[in-house]
């Protein structure tokens, strides 16, 4: 069955992650996505360890379902072939410092006239203005500027505290082991912002620039804290946060395996089962507890999960629903029942011939289901096809290979 954006087509320039996120998720959609490489290497993800199949596993995930087309942006004539696909396009995509596209000919000035329904769709580390637009970045530099890093640090013992509490002053920020500026910051906002540039386009017949920035988008995804920070002032002192891991309702707790529980169980209604369940009576609403008594309570609590296991822990509150998890690892977590249930990894052929589990589009739709739409392609396998279907003549594209358009 035909996905919910079947009719759509996506050029993309981009590469590594933010941008071939978002078009992978537009490709999961139903989307015609072509991948546009430059000749060589092309995209650098290709050669990323673990492989599956031919290239590494995080390539293979982030280009499932696209078509592969390899152009000499170098050349005239690659620049030509593009400016040609960019009028049959829908959407173009784009992760280039500023200016560059612009240089080759390919800016949305330069393409505009020519297709004004075009959605322009560009992916920077800060955005096409301000004073670190030319700034070269990475994930962690833009989470860092943008404050996330901030909020979590790594346990530090205070006196003979035990679990060790955080102190801020002193800790090392924790880095988040998923890229949340590629995904999120960019990824996930670039697919927000198309989808309602395309609403609009169809409104008024007019296309538009999307200037999405990854360090914009992880403020934006500050959420809680980022609103009470700015809404306490430069001069109030800050409060500390419920969501930092300090507050024994809402933390990581060890148990006797070494394995861990994250509890989760803010509201009365679930502290007070999760209390109950392990023997401590007494203690006020979990939002009430001064901050003063967050540490002391955390210590005692830590030792009453140490005397069982998490599997012992599990089956003990399983019933109770009291907001507690156990802490799976990677493996474990598509292995749930809950997430083989929904459908949470697809299993995705490679270019190498092998299938391989990859994490599945994550929302379901009742009648237009968004599926893998096959392997990543190989570099410009597609390349005669997409022109093709872009209205160029037989003779057009041999010219424009002869002329070095294709890298060949």
């Amino acid at each position: 069955m035909p996905g919910p954006l079947a009719s759509l087509k996506v050029l993309d320039f981009s590469r590594l992650v933010p941008g071939p996120y978002a078009t992978q998720i537009l490709a999961d959609l139903g989307a015609q996505v072509v991948k546009v490489e430059d000749p060589g290497p092309g995209d650098y993800m290709r050669g990323f360890p673990p492989m599956a199949g031919s290239y590494g596993a995080a390539f293979a995930y982030l280009n499932r379902g696209k078509k592969g087309l390899v152009l000499d942006l170098k050349k005239p004539a690659g620049r030509e072939a593009g400016r040609r696909l960019a009028q049959w396009a829908d959407v173009l995509v784009e992760g280039f410092r500023p200016g560059v596209m612009e240089g080759l000919g390919l800016g949305w000035d330069q393409l505009w006239p020519e297709n004004p329904r075009l959605i322009y769709c560009s992916i920077t580390g800060y955005g096409q203005s301000g004073p670190h637009a030319l700034r070269a970045g990475h994930d962690l530099g833009y989470e860092a500027l943008a404050g996330l890093l901030s909020l979590g640090g790594a346990a530090r013992r205070v006196g003979q505290a035990s679990p060790p509490v955080l102190d801020r002053e002193a800790g090392q920020p924790a880095m988040p082991s998923v890229p949340v500026a590629d995904l999120a910051g960019g990824g996930l906002w670039a697919v927000v912002a198309i989808l309602a540039a395309l609403r609009e386009a169809d409104r008024t017949g007019r296309g538009q620039v999307l200037d999405v920035s990854m360090h914009a988008g992880v403020l934006a995804f500050l959420g809680f804290d980022g609103a009470n920070r700015l809404a306490e002032g430069e001069t109030t002192r800050q409060s500390p946060s419920v969501f930092s891991g300090d507050h024994p309702a809402y933390s990581i707790y060890r148990c006797a395996c070494g394995g861990r529980l994250a509890v989760a169980a803010l509201e009365a209604k679930f502290w007070t089962r999760l209390c109950s369940a392990a023997g401590v009576e007494g203690v006020p609403d979990a939002l009430l507890l001064p901050p003063s008594e967050w540490a002391p309570l955390k210590t005692r609590l830590q030792a009453i999960f140490e005397t069982r296991t998490r599997s012992e822990w599990v089956e003990h509150l399983a019933s109770l629903d009291t907001c507690v998890e156990p802490v799976l690892d990677v493996r474990e977590a598509f292995d749930h029942p809950q997430a083989r249930y929904r459908g949470a990894a697809w299993e995705v052929p490679t270019e190498g011939g092998t299938v391989v589990r990859q994490p599945a589009f994550p929302v379901a739709f009742s009648a237009t289901p968004a599926a893998p739409g096959g392997a990543a392609p190989r570099p410009g396998q597609h390349t005669d096809e997409v022109l093709r279907e872009a209205g160029l003549a037989d003779d057009e594209i041999a010219r424009l290979r002869s002329a070095g358009a294709f890298g060949e």
